[in-house]
């Protein structure tokens, strides 16, 4: 992620939340952070920081601390109004930072209960923050940064939507390949290894880690989160086959899940409990893209899928999906929430995109048609492009 013009817009709507919920500071702090991530600088700052290091964000400027093993990079592509390079010692020059935001009223650090993107914050360097914020004087409420990452990290640009998208539609073009090598008497594992070596052969990576990726669920014999992926569980006449992959591709990240059915050999289609189950899926997604729009609650479009559900009696799920982006799973809400959480603000906003992926249990496997979707300033649209049919394999 060395886009300084991406960099820039997430600190420009950094800047435009502090404003929003009336924060004065929102601070950040990390060190070796490829080994202990704290998420708000791998969302912010152009690098993997290794030495210690402070990114202090207000409502018109920022600064970031940093020390001389990475100051040339996050000088040179970093998003910060200014870089301060100190030595090893950091709570002197972070107080004087600090000191420089007066009047603070209210500082945003990174806990949450509900978001693991606002939660990087460990509890040494919690003891160094609230050193150096006596040291400074502040005197003043400190509050979870979780509504603040949501702006940077879930109202995304047009550039972050259509990089999603690029990824998303590689993904789909996988998909299709496989099409023409699931079969019967190959195992789980089989096909988890040819669409890793597609994602090889795509020059692209994995947005979740390659041993899991993707998981593969054959039949009723092979439950969703077994082995990974089943390698003494082989497709057989009757199996429904669940494949969930993701990709990653110059930072952006997709997350699909598509449905194979294996034929005997007098059949044609599927049989009738397997479409029904398809059926509902479908018309349930449609249903949840149909009430998703900015403004709503998060629980809206669940609502309206869970209305589809009960119509055609299967039951009700308790989530739709998740946000999607620089990875596959980014924390932050969930589409689709049946209960309120009263730290984080629940509204769709434009820009957000979420993966859709309401599944039913049959006796012949799981299914699921899992979507990728974005809010848009009108309502919501698909990023993938659909699967219209159970794909039939001999």
């Amino acid at each position: 992620m060395f886009q300084k013009d991406l960099l820039e817009k997430r600190m420009s709507r950094a800047y435009a939340a502090l404003e929003e919920y009336h924060v004065d500071l929102w601070l950040s702090i990390g060190r070796e952070t490829h080994f202990t991530p704290e998420p708000a600088l791998l969302y912010l700052t152009p690098a993997s920081e290794l030495p210690l290091c402070a990114l202090c964000v207000g409502k018109t400027r920022s600064v970031f601390l940093v020390q001389p093993l990475d100051a040339e990079e996050a000088q040179a592509y970093g998003a910060q109004s200014e870089t301060v390079v100190c030595g090893e010692e950091l709570d002197q020059p972070l107080t004087e930072i600090i000191k420089s935001f007066e009047p603070l009223r209210r500082v945003a650090l990174n806990f949450s209960q509900v978001d693991p993107s606002a939660d990087g914050l460990s509890l040494t360097q919690y003891r160094r923050v609230m050193r150096c914020l006596e040291a400074a004087g502040f005197s003043g409420e400190i509050i979870s940064s979780c509504n603040i990452m949501k702006r940077v990290r879930a109202q995304k640009s047009a550039e972050e939507v259509s990089g999603i998208k690029q990824t998303v539609l590689a993904a789909m073009d996988i998909y299709e390949k496989a099409r023409g090598f699931v079969r019967s008497g190959i195992s789980g594992k089989d096909i988890q290894l040819y669409f890793q070596e597609q994602v090889r052969l795509t020059g692209a990576d994995f947005s979740w880690p390659k041993a899991g990726n993707p998981y593969v669920s054959v039949g009723a014999r092979s439950s969703y989160l077994c082995k990974r992926p089943p390698d003494d569980v082989f497709l057989q006449p009757g199996d429904l086959v669940n494949v969930d992959f993701g990709l990653r591709i110059n930072g952006f990240a997709s997350d699909n899940q598509r449905s194979f059915y294996v034929l005997d050999k007098e059949e044609h289609h599927a049989p009738d409990e397997v479409l029904r189950a398809f059926e509902a899926v479908q018309a349930a997604n449609r249903a949840a893209v149909a009430a998703a729009k900015p403004g709503a609650h998060t629980a809206i479009p669940l609502r309206a899928a869970n209305d589809v559900f009960e119509r055609l009696g299967y039951p009700k799920v308790g989530g739709l999906g998740h946000e999607l982006g620089t990875y596959a799973h980014e924390g932050g809400m969930r589409f689709g929430r049946a209960f309120p959480i009263d730290e984080l603000d629940m509204t769709l906003e434009t820009g957000m995109t979420f993966t859709l992926e309401p599944a039913i249990l049959t006796s012949r496997g799981r299914l699921c048609q899992e979507e990728d979707v974005v809010i848009t300033q009108t309502g919501c649209e698909m990023l993938s492009t659909p699967q219209r049919e159970i794909w039939l394999v001999k």
